[in-house]
């Protein structure tokens, strides 16, 4: 269902709730409670989800009224797009450097709220400040022990935030998701237009597009 979605009936309607939407409304909570649901919601992850399936598109540019939910279905989406993905990097940036980091502590809050199935390996960080890495816990060697080579299963990816500077993320790769959040606020020393020429070639692997933005 998070990857394919659900058809479900509303008032006798049948409504179709792109995955991205139904992982939001069913597993990601709000402090104590789940989102409610909200058609205007529902079309704009249709949306989303129709320009993450398109090759051509570098992602979404929303320009929206105040308490839509917007920032908290992004939340949802870092942990739905990277606990699926191996070897990727999720980029987040905001107006400042603290947004950026209440963010990414409302993710990783998120996180820890998602039921053992969709979590998982993580590096064993209680309480990540800066990166949220789906990775082995690290072993320590020592003149008694020995390193064990053995397959790592684990994603090897990261969820990061960043400071509001014009080289932010500059030579990542970033996949699969990009979050950029309210450039209309980035300070004038970092206009979003002179950004944007960065963080777009983020996304690009080649002539192939790896990831997609949420701005």
């Amino acid at each position: 269902r998070r990857k394919e979605g659900v058809f479900i009936y509303i008032n006798g309607n049948i409504e179709y709730f792109p995955g991205c939407y139904y992982f939001f409304l069913q597993w990601f909570r709000i402090g104590r409670i789940y989102p409610h649901f909200r058609y205007t919601q529902k079309d704009l992850m249709m949306y989303w989800e129709a320009c993450y399936a398109d090759p051509r598109s570098y992602g979404i540019l929303y320009v929206k009224n105040r308490r839509l939910g917007w920032s908290t279905m992004c939340q949802s989406e870092c942990l739905n797009r990277a606990t699926q993905y191996r070897e990727g990097l999720v980029g987040i940036i905001s107006k400042t450097g603290k947004d950026a980091k209440s963010f990414f502590r409302k993710t990783v809050s998120g996180f820890r709220k998602l039921p053992f199935f969709f979590q998982p390996e993580t590096d064993g960080t209680t309480n990540p400040k800066t990166e949220l890495a789906f990775t082995k816990p690290a072993k320590r060697i020592t003149h008694k022990t020995k390193a064990e080579y053995e397959e790592d299963d684990s994603l090897e990816t990261f969820i990061q935030h960043y400071s509001t500077d014009l080289n932010s993320m500059d030579s990542e790769k970033i996949a699969p998701i990009q979050i950029i959040e309210e450039p209309g606020k980035f300070p004038k020393q970092v206009p979003f237009t002179g950004y944007w020429e960065v963080a777009k070639e983020c996304l690009v692997e080649g002539d192939e597009l790896v990831g997609k933005a949420m701005v």
